[in-house]
């Protein structure tokens, strides 16, 4: 969850300039559009990165959701792919009232075997 990237050369949050040798982190969380959340993210500066939990609403856990260990760099996954609808939960999102876990790669290595036994 916590990847490091060089985009725009600025904080998509506060807008702070990026100097040469810094990075930008990454901030997933759902946004809540047209009554629907749908998967997202913004490359934050430090600082911003830092307060996240104060200024963003519904970010991803730091923890998987099924197996409760540490979701390290970048590693999150949607627990499923279709939502109730039958349509992609990272294009369309799910429903409000709609569950789907932000699981570790060890689940969804599972969550994919279970799904793929006949």
């Amino acid at each position: 969850m916590l990847d490091f990237h060089f985009k725009y050369g600025q904080c998509e949050n506060c807008g702070l300039k990026i100097r040469d040798g810094e990075f930008l982190q990454v901030i997933y969380f759902w946004q809540n559009r047209n009554s629907r959340l749908i998967p997202s993210y913004l490359y934050v500066c430090e600082n911003c990165f830092k307060s996240r939990k104060i200024w963003c609403k519904n970010i991803f856990p730091e923890n998987c959701e099924i197996c409760n260990e540490i979701i390290e760099h970048d590693d999150c996954y949607l627990q499923k792919e279709l939502n109730n609808d039958g349509t992609s939960i990272e294009t369309y999102g799910i429903e409000l009232n709609e569950e789907c876990k932000i699981i570790c790669f060890k689940c969804k290595n599972k969550n994919y075997q279970n799904n793929t036994k006949e």
